[in-house]
């Protein structure tokens, strides 16, 4: 994904290692953040001017700054993550969204964590969540699962706006 600045990509690794290229740099320099996920990185997403929120298949959601960890532990990696990985992360503004993909007892939920990073899930699918992501205002979600369901909710009180099912299993989503 591009920095919200468009002066750098962030590149999630097989390895759990996030990897940030500066466009000015050139292809040659890249940096590798310390610290990484014990698992590959599924997920990521910008996050502020100058960092990028990772998500990956150990169920960890973690959060960097200028190359370094500032924060982890904001997925479900302590909860009953066992296979089940993140899917879908978008930010907006500070609060951070995320889907889980796996079990069909935990694969289905939603994460919302707002700005001061309070953590609220709810059941958004029937089945595994394929992607997430916010509405430009943010007060609004898409959601994709393996339902074949696209929703929206709000993110005030996670009321669903609106279902469209479909024929085809959805796999992906972009919102402009």
């Amino acid at each position: 994904c591009f920095s919200d600045d468009e002066t750098s990509v962030y590149c999630g690794l097989k390895d759990g290692r996030v990897m940030e290229l500066r466009l000015e740099d050139g292809p040659d320099i890249a940096t590798f953040y310390d610290g990484r996920h014990s698992a590959r990185i599924t997920s990521i997403a910008p996050y502020g001017k100058s960092g990028c929120v990772s998500g990956a298949g150990d169920g960890s959601v973690s959060l960097w700054e200028k190359g370094r960890l500032v924060s982890n532990g904001l997925g479900i990696e302590n909860d009953t993550s066992k296979g089940v990985w993140i899917r879908g992360l978008d930010t907006h503004r500070g609060a951070i969204v995320y889907g889980l993909f796996g079990m069909p007892a935990d694969g289905n939920r939603i994460f919302h964590l707002s700005k001061d990073k309070r953590k609220r899930g709810f059941y958004g699918h029937t089945f595994s969540m394929h992607d997430v992501k916010f509405i430009e205002d943010g007060e609004t979600l898409v959601s994709l699962g393996g339902d074949r369901e696209l929703k929206i909710w709000n993110t005030d009180n996670f009321e669903q706006r609106l279902a469209i099912r479909e024929s085809e299993i959805f796999s992906c989503l972009a919102v402009s």
